[in-house]
């Protein structure tokens, strides 16, 4: 990895699992960086790897074979359609390591050690998503806490903390929180009445 790689990813956080979502927005932009985000999209199929006969048929081909001139046989069709699926798998292969890789620099130990076998990087993103992204009851009432209890900070830059709570309430409008003092009428079920 160079030192430009080294700096780029350590730009992403370590995913410790109430992270996930500041993790995945970060993680999300260095993988298109790199050009491997196409991997993790659900509208991507991974090349399939050539059967057993179709390896057989494309190693039984004579590489060496020239023209009486000296001049190579050219590549029936077949077989460079074989060595191009071949090539578009191994590509993949390729890829895909190196994804997977980026996703686990940036993974608590815990959390690596739960997600070890899986070597599919693509599988790799939905479990991690599945088990760290949702956002449940508590995780919503856990960022209102902290969001109502954040103080600014007098030795840091102001413009830095204000984004910082700014960010808190875009993550709770975000999980479809309203704050009592910003519903209207139209948000305020509890005094709908049905008669």
């Amino acid at each position: 990895m160079s030192s430009e790689d080294a700096a780029s990813i350590s730009t992403v956080p370590v995913l410790k699992g109430d992270n996930y979502r500041i993790w995945a927005r970060k993680m999300t932009a260095y993988l298109q960086v790199k050009g491997l985000y196409k991997y993790m999209c659900d509208s991507f199929i991974a090349p399939l790897d050539l059967n057993i006969t179709e390896l057989t048929q494309m190693n039984a081909h004579d590489w060496d074979a020239t023209n009486d001139d000296g001049t190579p046989i050219a590549i029936p069709a077949a077989i460079q359609a074989l060595v191009d699926q071949r090539q578009n798998y191994l590509d993949w292969l390729e890829d895909n390591e190196k994804a997977r890789g980026s996703i686990t620099l940036r993974l608590s130990n815990s959390i690596m050690e739960i997600f070890e076998n899986v070597i599919n990087a693509r599988t790799l993103w939905i479990a991690l998503r599945q088990r760290y992204g949702d956002t449940g009851q508590t995780s919503i009432y856990n960022e209102y806490q902290a969001t109502m209890n954040w103080k600014l900070d007098a030795t840091k830059d102001p413009e830095m903390s204000l984004n910082s709570i700014l960010a808190k309430f875009e993550r709770l409008a975000g999980q479809g929180f309203i704050h009592a003092s910003r519903r209207t009428k139209s948000d305020d079920h509890s005094s709908w009445n049905p008669s």
